[in-house]
């Protein structure tokens, strides 16, 4: 007879050891896959909501994309297509809604346009015009009167 089933204690010691490396296994492997890009070349979630949250925080133009890709552990050109892929649109048009939307919202107050601008991360009143008129489909003194 083997020794583990001469000894009942042992047995279950040996099961439990057992069932703890197939634990540690399936915790290691989730991890793994957690990190790693998917097979369809979309961003995983931690990814995505780390390049959402990067970019956000730098709205006022202080990180590039390249920056944004490393901090994800990725090539500049294969997050832009994941990005892509993940949300419908490059992350410098993304940037651009989350800026247009910053903007509507203080377009409800009575900011100056060029000040709006400035704090939404637009190069000077025209730019933001020319971008908010291509999103929102007017400029925004327009909109500002329409929503008053």
């Amino acid at each position: 007879m083997p020794p583990a089933f001469a000894s009942p204690g042992l047995q279950l010691r040996l099961f439990v050891d057992q069932v703890m490396v197939a634990l540690q296994i399936q915790l290691l492997q989730a991890q793994a896959d957690a990190q790693r890009p998917s097979a369809k070349g979309v961003l995983p979630p931690w990814q995505l909501q780390r390049a959402r949250d990067m970019l956000v925080a730098g709205v006022q133009g202080g990180i590039s994309v390249a920056e944004v890709a490393a901090h994800c552990g990725l090539s500049r050109g294969y997050f832009c297509q994941a990005f892509k892929r993940s949300t419908g649109c490059t992350p410098h048009r993304w940037l651009q809604d989350v800026r247009v939307t910053q903007a509507k919202a203080l377009l409800l107050g009575t900011m100056p346009i060029i000040e709006i601008a400035s704090r939404c991360g637009f190069a000077d009143q025209s730019h933001l015009t020319r971008v908010f008129g291509r999103v929102v489909g007017m400029p925004p003194a327009r909109w500002r009167a329409l929503n008053k």
